[in-house]
């Protein structure tokens, strides 16, 4: 929803979350035309809009996913220096 809302208003701010009801839901049609405005409450509304002004404001609305050959060395094999110590001890 955020990324829907990045291109709705093109990267820029959102209407502000304090805004009157009817500002709220154009804004949730600009963002997702075909919601269901039954079951879509204004407070609802209005957590999106603070959450993607508050990313906005902080040049966070990038969420590009790293590259695979980025992935943090958490990834790898751990040591085994440890394990067959253990059972070096334990067999004595």
């Amino acid at each position: 929803m955020i990324l829907r809302a990045k291109d709705a208003f093109e990267g820029g701010q959102a209407p502000d979350s304090k805004s009157e009801s009817k500002v709220l839901r154009d804004a949730m049609k600009k963002i997702l035309p075909d919601y269901d405005a039954e079951r879509v409450y204004d407070s609802d509304i209005r957590k999106l809009l603070t959450w993607y002004n508050i990313l906005q404001a902080q040049d966070m609305l990038d969420f590009a996913e790293p590259a695979a050959d980025a992935e943090p060395a958490a990834n790898a094999e751990p040591a085994t220096d440890a394990e067959p110590a253990a059972d070096a001890e334990a067999g004595e």
